[in-house]
């Protein structure tokens, strides 16, 4: 058995007999072996085997961190850099080997096919000049640079508080890695929710990744669905209102999500995504031949169009043909 079954075992997973992860040239998918009728639970993952905020909080070697980078802390930093952290971590010591999700964090990819690796120059970025998405790539990547030199300053200062740290923290740590770690935290993680039983109930909802239910790969027809069962503490993830068919991926519905966000953070996009839609500029500045009967053609059309402001077109639709 490999170090993850074994861990998911000892942890208590419940995984469904017909459920297999299949594995082939850097592709992994679930599987079903056998036929799986609807509304059947696929898998009970308890919610101490997550990585959370909530988790590293109570975790004995990570409490001391996890406090001090916390959004309530001094730091503010997002629960994702957080998470970022301790994926670092768990891929860099043996300290946590049998502990902490760590068998599955060796599972990662180990690239990721988001714009936001590719290097200025090669083709693949060429072919994305003067697009949308190159542009919102840019900006991620500066932000990105920018929350990486404040965790940095902020490891160097937590390791100046702390003599002999509960384990080793690079104050440099590598933005390669960080990034790496942080498209891990982007593509893998999930928003569990927590309460909302009654009528006036809160709903808490936390970023989290939990393991085995980060392997389902992506379709917007699936009924494939997870939620947090307070009876057993843990995360369960069910078929939903479709039965499952013998020797057919096992996919998880991300949501309405455009290419552009697919390809951004999921590192993929689908030929025919609903979801998808384009950001069109069409300039009608005062004084354009035939403005105000554009204005009223494209308001006819899209009723939140303002002029000289971009405005969507989703999948499918189309420009009035009167406008062209």
């Amino acid at each position: 058995m490999s170090a993850s079954s074994i861990y998911a075992t000892d942890a208590g997973f419940e995984i469904h007999p017909s459920l297999a992860v299949l594995s082939a040239s850097g592709f992994r998918g679930v599987y079903a072996k056998d036929d799986i009728d609807e509304e059947t639970l696929l898998a009970k993952i308890p919610l101490t085997t997550t990585l959370s905020k909530t988790q590293l909080l109570s975790h004995p070697l990570f409490s001391s961190l996890s406090s001090f980078l916390s959004p309530t802390g001094p730091s503010s930093l997002s629960t994702d850099d957080i998470l970022a952290v301790a994926i670092h971590v768990c891929r860099t010591t043996t300290l946590l080997d049998t502990v902490l999700f760590n068998p599955f964090a060796k599972l990662f990819p180990r690239i990721y096919k988001s714009p936001i690796f590719l290097a200025p120059g090669s083709l693949s970025y060429d072919a994305l000049r003067h697009t949308s998405l190159l542009r919102t790539t840019q900006v991620l990547q500066g932000q990105i640079q920018q929350d990486h030199e404040r965790l940095n300053s902020l490891l160097k200062q937590y390791n100046a508080l702390h003599e002999e740290p509960h384990f080793p923290v690079d104050e440099d740590f590598p933005l390669e890695c960080y990034v790496h770690s942080l498209f891990s935290v982007y593509s893998r993680g999930a928003d569990v929710s927590f309460g909302g039983n009654g009528e006036e109930s809160i709903v808490n909802r936390e970023r989290m990744i939990v393991p085995f239910l980060d392997m389902f790969n992506h379709s917007s027809s699936s009924t494939v669905h997870y939620k947090y069962s307070s009876d057993s503490s843990s995360i369960h993830i069910l078929s939903g209102s479709s039965p499952i068919k013998s020797g057919t991926e096992v996919n998880l519905n991300y949501g309405a999500v455009p290419n552009s966000k697919l390809l951004l953070f999921y590192g993929f996009s689908l030929q025919d995504n609903e979801e998808d839609f384009v950001d069109i500029y069409v300039p009608l500045q005062e004084g354009v031949d035939g403005r105000e009967e554009k204005v009223k053609l494209l308001q006819a059309s899209f009723p939140d169009f303002i002029p000289n402001a971009p405005f969507t077109l989703k999948s499918g639709g189309c420009l009035p043909p009167s406008l062209l």
